[in-house]
């Protein structure tokens, strides 16, 4: 049988259009599809399987795992969403995006083995990125949840170490308006008998009792593992699969650390230290979009898809943390967001406030919703600037003082236009 179609383009413009809804949460579709491609022992297919849900942080959590996953010498398949420039940031092979051409092999298997079953945008991308971790024979998977955990269609695989970054409010419509609510759906991840990295000090009790009632065993930032910054330096304490102690001191990271804290963890769990590797991986390691930094013309921008009020907390605390007092903060978001939450985590760094609509983005919030939700996080209106695209507040930050940071943040749409437009 033939493939129905020859360009990556045209399979991701179908499959928007496949199915009904672009979120259609749940795991029957996508496992018939699989026992299809795969057949019915799947499961036992796998590789080692780490998957990594929560709120904030994901990405880099995966990014840290398999950067030091490959430099121990293993042969490593990540996946990871949104994307921020290109579909196949998603789907990597120790640390190399896939091609096209793998990818349209990929689309029309799952196509031919769906027959008349409908599957999502996200499904696809999730079994593409099963099918070539196959064909490439890798040896550990990292897999990123794109939504929630206990529906979500990366969990259709079980994993061996499960990572949850943290859990803050975000997604409510899908997942609940509370942090144990939330935690619940990220907890889905969890199987009998299995492991779990948690990456922050404050666990919601939904997530407790589930690991009790699974005996899953834990490790949890604050109590197994710790991370401080002395200086410039990153300070990691943790325990290994023997419960003895193992740590490590580098230079601080471009990552987010509790992300970064997450994957020593990982590593140190499966018996997988190795000190010299990671002090020399871990430092210069990044990633497009987290806390990422470029220069054009003299003129310092910094990137982050934060998209919530904790992940713009972070953000702050991060550029005050290295010394960044003030910044140009360059703004758009999703009209689904707590934009005015997000804008007051913001504004201790914010010495102006630009802001523009995504107007070719059905979700974006329009630019009355972003000024008046500026005005609600208590920016004054002077600081406020309103522009009608990216390209126009590019030109307007052109006219500022270079000695002053440039900040792009608030989706990644929002960084992504801005990039897209600035390269």
């Amino acid at each position: 049988m033939s493939a129905r179609f020859s360009t990556l383009e045209a399979w991701l413009q179908w499959q928007e259009t496949l199915h009904p809804s672009v979120i259609d949460l749940g795991l029957s579709r996508i496992r018939q599809v699989a026992i299809t491609l795969f057949g019915e022992d799947f499961q036992k297919q796998q590789p080692l399987t780490i998957t990594v849900a929560g709120t904030n942080g994901k990405g880099s959590c995966v990014t840290a795992l398999s950067a030091l996953l490959h430099r121990l010498g293993k042969r490593v398949g990540s996946f990871t969403s949104p994307h921020l420039l290109r579909y196949n940031e998603r789907i990597r092979i120790d640390g190399a995006e896939v091609s096209d051409a793998d990818l349209c092999d990929a689309f029309s298997a799952i196509d031919t083995a769906r027959s008349e079953i409908s599957l999502t945008y996200f499904e696809f991308n999730a079994l593409a990125a099963f099918w070539l971790f196959k064909k490439y024979r890798v040896d550990v998977q990292v897999l990123e949840v794109g939504l929630g955990g206990r529906l979500d269609a990366v969990n259709l695989l079980d994993a061996d170490v499960a990572v949850i970054t943290n859990i803050a409010l975000d997604h409510v419509d899908w997942l609940g308006d509370t942090r144990e609510k939330i935690g619940a759906e990220k907890a889905g991840i969890l199987r009998a008998n299995g492991k779990l990295v948690y990456g922050e000090a404050d666990m919601p009790s939904s997530i407790r009792e589930i690991c009790k009632e699974l005996q899953v065993d834990v490790r949890q930032l604050g109590r197994d593992f710790s991370v401080a910054i002395q200086g410039e330096d990153f300070c990691w304490r943790g325990v290994s699969a023997e419960k003895s102690s193992v740590s490590l001191t580098i230079k601080l990271p471009a990552l987010p650390l509790p992300s970064v804290a997450c994957a020593l963890q990982v590593l140190a769990n499966l018996d997988l230290w190795d000190e010299k590797v990671f002090s020399e991986a871990l430092p210069s390691l990044s990633l497009m979009g987290r806390m990422e930094k470029i220069s054009i013309n003299n003129q310092q921008w910094i990137f982050d898809v934060a998209h919530n009020a904790a992940g713009a907390q972070y953000l702050a605390q991060r550029l005050q943390c290295e010394g960044v007092a003030e910044v140009v903060l360059v703004f758009s978001a999703m009209t689904d967001k707590d934009i005015a939450g997000l804008l007051v985590a913001l504004k201790p760094v914010a010495a102006q406030c630009v802001l523009f609509s995504l107007q070719e983005n059905a979700r974006a919030a329009s630019i009355s919703r972003l000024h008046n939700a500026a005005l609600a996080a208590g920016i004054h209106p002077e600081k406020i600037v309103c522009v009608d695209s990216a390209q126009t507040a590019i030109a307007y930050t052109e006219g500022q003082s270079s000695e002053t940071p440039i900040l792009v943040c608030g989706s990644f749409f929002t960084v992504a236009a801005l990039s897209d437009a600035l390269r």
